[in-house]
């Protein structure tokens, strides 16, 4: 199985003319020190330039991906404009301080949590653009999880395909109780969610931890037994919502109106509640 590599000198395929990538045990040197370096037993040789450098600096990382246009957040150099903002001081007790980070490609500001990095590049045999069941179990998914995958998307899911329309109809489906591992495990971006309508959902153990879902409209919406852990529901419409036994620990509710909202069970650990109207139920 061949690997998608490039030399971290020059820039070239460092494979040979049989298309292997040359590797030892020796130690090695940096090219741009030449001190030996002590990263490991294993580095590899480029063809083209002759030099020796781990074999982890010729096998390329996905780049860092923007949540809101689904571009490089980093520059080609791979530089990332980030900043720390406080720590709202109208808001007592509320200390978390969070990072921004400026999209290189389009420009906005996003929560840093929300940047992920796409999955590492694929074998050339693999078309690296798809998640496929053998994709997931290379991240030790659990079987009944891939078993859903599989029932949702037969063929595989083309990363192409991934917009936010397609998250919010896998929503609907019952592979939103993996939703948000697979954010996490950086398979596919987490669109955001913010101010969207979904008011009277089905959302039933999905798992949205650490999703935005900022200003979003969850009027009536079922989402007992939902893992909401970290998640952003500033300002969001939860009246008459069934939240019985979510977890909503760490989640910022500021502002956000539950009048009606059965929260029966439901973990608020660490919730910020500052502003919420209508006490809940």
């Amino acid at each position: 199985m061949k690997l998608q590599a490039v030399c971290p000198t020059c820039g070239a395929d460092p494979r040979d003319a049989d298309g292997d990538l040359l590797r030892d045990a020796t130690p090695t040197p940096c090219p741009a020190c030449h001190r030996l370096l002590d990263d490991g037993p294993t580095r590899a040789h480029c063809s083209a330039c002759g030099v020796w450098a781990p074999l982890d600096w010729f096998l390329p990382k996905a780049p860092m991906l923007c949540p809101a246009c689904g571009q490089p957040a980093e520059s080609p150099s791979g530089d990332r404009t980030f900043t720390y903002h406080a720590p709202r001081p109208d808001l007592p007790g509320y200390r978390v301080w969070t990072g921004y980070t400026k999209c290189y490609s389009c420009g906005a500001e996003v929560d840093d949590r929300a940047i992920f990095r796409g999955p590492d590049p694929l074998p050339e045999e693999a078309n690296p653009m798809t998640i496929t069941t053998e994709t997931l179990s290379a991240l030790s998914a659990c079987q009944e999880g891939i078993a859903t995958f599989q029932a949702v998307y037969p063929s595989g899911l083309n990363l192409a395909d991934w917009t936010p329309n397609e998250q919010l109809r896998v929503l609907a489906t019952p592979l939103r109780a993996y939703l948000g591992w697979a954010w996490h495990h950086s398979v596919i971006p987490a669109w955001s969610l913010a101010e969207a309508d979904l008011a009277g959902a089905y959302l039933a153990e999905a798992d949205l931890a650490g999703a935005n879902l900022a200003g979003a409209d969850l009027t009536g919406a079922y989402l007992a037994g939902a893992n909401l852990t970290g998640a952003d529901l500033g300002g969001a419409y939860l009246g008459g919502a069934d939240l019985t036994g979510a977890n909503l620990a760490r989640a910022n509710l500021t502002g956000a109106y539950l009048g009606g909202a059965d929260l029966t069970r439901a973990n608020l650990t660490c919730a910020d509640l500052a502003d919420t109207q209508e006490a809940p139920k």
